[in-house]
């Protein structure tokens, strides 16, 4: 990660307790399946149409916002000092890349395990890569599952209704909208028996996957 501006002691406890009360009255959030949460550290993965729904996912959890780190595109999040900015003195960012390389991938796998040490922490990553404009789900890249078998950490996959109505790609304030999670039971990594390890990765990824589809359609039914 990289270096946290100063005020961000004071912004970040500020920023958490306004959006709490948000999601109270402004934004009403609902939580569907929080029995399923295992012990930190684990990793949140789920659908992606707002930039609400790093918080959305926090503020579900019940564990304070600075116990998650967010998988941040490092193209939009650190190109800029002052997106960068804006954004950490708000929430934790760890950079990853969208085009990912071998030197790319070992210096976020770096970070995560630096960030997870204490074991009180855990991830968020939107495996699709970036927000969906349509809201329909796009693939999800591998990143989630080698994410989870690197670090031996389960994938708690969620389905985030609302937030791409009430902030969508292009908006820069929420609307008052409903806002539904619903958060399936986590898949923990295996042992790739036998097979090469991009199996496993995608194995934990099809998964997650699976059970986020079941959750949407549970959830449109």
């Amino acid at each position: 990660m990289g270096t946290q501006p100063f005020y961000a002691r004071i912004t970040r406890p500020l920023f958490e307790a306004f959006t709490r009360l948000v999601f109270r009255v402004y934004c009403p959030l609902t939580v569907v399946g929080r029995e399923n949460l295992p012990p930190l550290p684990f990793l949140f993965c789920s659908n992606h149409a707002s930039h609400m729904d790093s918080v959305v996912l926090m503020a579900a959890s019940q564990q304070r916002f600075r116990n998650f780190g967010l998988l941040a595109a490092d193209d939009y999040f650190f190109s800029s000092p002052i997106v960068y900015r804006c954004f950490s003195c708000l929430v934790n960012l760890i950079p990853i890349s969208r085009t990912p390389s071998a030197a790319s991938l070992h210096r976020t796998i770096a970070a995560c395990q630096e960030f997870l040490n204490d074991g009180r922490h855990g991830l968020i990553l939107f495996p699709e890569g970036t927000r969906s404009v349509t809201g329909q789900i796009a693939t999800f890249k591998r990143g989630g599952g080698m994410l989870s078998f690197r670090l031996g950490i389960p994938v708690v996959p969620v389905y985030i209704d609302g937030t791409g109505r009430a902030m969508p790609k292009g908006r820069f304030l929420p609307s008052p909208r409903r806002i539904r999670v619903n958060i399936g039971a986590p898949v923990f990594p295996e042992s790739p028996n036998g097979h090469g390890h991009g199996v496993a990765y995608d194995n934990i990824v099809l998964e997650a996957r699976r059970r986020i589809d079941a959750m949407r359609e549970s959830s449109a039914g």
